[in-house]
């Protein structure tokens, strides 16, 4: 038996890093990234948005998490609504999509995360399909929320084993 701990590298980005990347990203890619990286969601479940998932007057993103089935509803970032206005004022008279990244969605998400990573090479940064997600993630535990909290918003079930209150040690 092999006790070896298997070591994975650290996908996550520094909020600088996603900076550089949001700086040179346009369109759907530019997009994509703001959705991740405020919501902490899977690529492939932020392709599947509709534009009727995001609810401006109560100001939150609905998600069905692939993963668990969940549905989830998230505070909505003003600059995701922002550039949801921008595209839509970009895109062809009388075109009606459902999907909020239509293009993308259509590539489907391996593609999309290689047009990431490529992203991430103009401005010498490692990104991952993931990278947003751990971000997300590490940016949210550096503030203090509750690991329980956290699992919750990313989509995890809870399996009773976290009260409200509780808080994992660091």
């Amino acid at each position: 038996m092999n006790n070896r701990i298997k070591e994975t590298k650290d996908k996550s980005l520094t909020l600088g890093q996603c900076a550089k990347v949001l700086s040179v990203a346009e369109g759907e890619l530019e997009g994509l990234i703001l959705v991740a990286l405020t919501t902490g969601q899977r690529i492939r479940d932020v392709l599947k948005l509709e534009h009727t998932d995001i609810d401006q007057g109560k100001k939150i993103i609905r998600f069905a998490d692939s993963k668990t089935g969940l549905i989830l509803e998230m505070p909505l970032d003003p600059r995701v609504v922002t550039w949801a206005e921008q595209q839509s004022d970009s895109g062809m008279p009388g075109e009606v999509n459902p999907l909020l990244f239509p293009l993308l969605a259509d590539r489907g998400p391996a593609k999309s995360a290689w047009s990431l990573r490529r992203l991430g090479r103009k401005v010498s940064a490692d990104v991952y399909a993931v990278s947003f997600r751990h971000t997300f993630l590490k940016e949210l535990y550096a503030r203090g929320v509750p690991m329980c909290k956290i699992l919750e918003v990313m989509g995890y079930r809870s399996r009773g084993r976290c009260s409200e209150e509780s808080r994992d040690d660091r």
